[in-house]
């Protein structure tokens, strides 16, 4: 009996090490993701391209972002880009709608603000002009 506790303890501590080895790996997987999303906003990657790249399978890749970030590839590629347009409304106010769209793999302007919206409830001009309304002129001239 005593040698069947140490055998249990033996294989629970090796599971253990294993799931900790696994939760590395996910976070791994999922810090090199937001990498390649961020490296490129420009490009809209489909999910099995950025898990052949990692060489995974898509579910694996799905459940490490998840387990990262609360979403799948998709949504988090989705919302980071989103981010760098709010982002890029405010730092370059004079950049046309089609250019911003462009330069972060939207199809079309038209894409991108209805994307825009449902995540920040306004339209990207109304943002842009609710957000240069808050800069003050000292900001404006450093």
């Amino acid at each position: 009996q005593e040698r069947m506790s140490a055998l249990l303890d033996l294989m629970l501590l090796e599971l253990s090490r294993e799931h900790e080895r696994q939760s590395m790996q996910q976070t791994d997987i999922a810090a090199k993701a937001i990498e390649i999303i961020t490296a490129t906003p420009h490009h809209r990657f489909p999910a099995q391209e950025v898990a052949d790249m990692l060489y995974i399978s898509t579910k694996t890749l799905n459940n490490a972002m998840h387990s990262k970030v609360g979403m799948p590839f998709y949504a988090y590629q989705k919302s980071r880009k989103l981010e760098m347009v709010a982002s890029q409304l405010i730092m370059e106010p004079d950049l046309r709608l089609q250019e911003i769209a462009t330069a972060y793999g939207f199809h079309d302007e038209f894409h991108m603000s209805k994307a825009f919206k449902l995540k920040y409830g306004v339209s990207p001009q109304q943002y842009r002009r609710s957000h240069s309304a808050k800069r003050s002129p000292e900001d404006e001239e450093t």
